[in-house]
């Protein structure tokens, strides 16, 4: 049970991450142009 919630967990943070890193690398080409 805690191998599975921690499994869910890592991934949750992976995705919110990704969505961070992505965010911000828009925010920099858009200021960029």
């Amino acid at each position: 049970m805690m191998a599975k919630t921690g499994m869910i967990f890592a991934s949750f943070l992976a995705g919110i991450s990704g969505f961070l890193w992505l965010f911000f690398t828009y925010e920099i080409v858009l200021r960029d142009q």
